[in-house]
This record gives C-alpha cells, sequence and structure tokens, in this order.
C-alpha cells in the first residue's frame, strides 16, 4: 500500500486534517524526523482490537464514570494504560 510523507513539524501542525484524511482514504502517513522514518499513522480496523481489549476497556470506562459520580477522580492517560495493562495481564 502506498503511503504519505510528513515531517514532524508538518504532522505537529497538521494532525487533525492528516488524522482525518488517513482515517477516510486508509492511506497511511509516515511522519520523518531527522530525514529517518520515525511513526506511522494509520488507520485503526475493527479487526485490530479483540473482544478482550474491548471487553477491557469498557470495564475501564464504566469503572471510571463510577468513580466519577463517587467523587473519586483518576487523572491522566497513564492511569488508563496501567489499568489496560493490569485488567489484560489478568486475562493472560
Amino acid at each position: 500500500m502506498a503511503s504519505r510523507t510528513a515531517s514532524v513539524a508538518e504532522a505537529r501542525n497538521n494532525f487533525s486534517k492528516l488524522a482525518e484524511s488517513v482515517n477516510e482514504t486508509g492511506i497511511p502517513v509516515v511522519v520523518f524526523r531527522h530525514s529517518k522514518p520515525w511513526v506511522k499513522i494509520m488507520p485503526v480496523f475493527e479487526d485490530d482490537y479483540d473482544d478482550e481489549y474491548i471487553e477491557a476497556m469498557d470495564a475501564i470506562i464504566a469503572d471510571g464514570l463510577k468513580a466519577y459520580e463517587e467523587g473519586r477522580y483518576v487523572v491522566g492517560t497513564n492511569a488508563a494504560r496501567k489499568a489496560v495493562e493490569k485488567r489484560l495481564s489478568t486475562h493472560a
């Protein structure tokens, strides 16, 4: 599959437009840093997520809503990442 390229500065300044284009066309964008490929922005396909991952994310969201309603707040993406890792490791 063909891909497009962008510099880090381009990707930073136009991320929303790049992500929207990738999602609509399915064509990934390779981001270059110091003239070398660094990361790839590509669409997520339904098959990329298995039922266990979706179940874990649903449970995390439900736990977060319950904590919020009880006045307990979880801040930051690291908390969510740790919760996903913990939940997935118990299912392994």
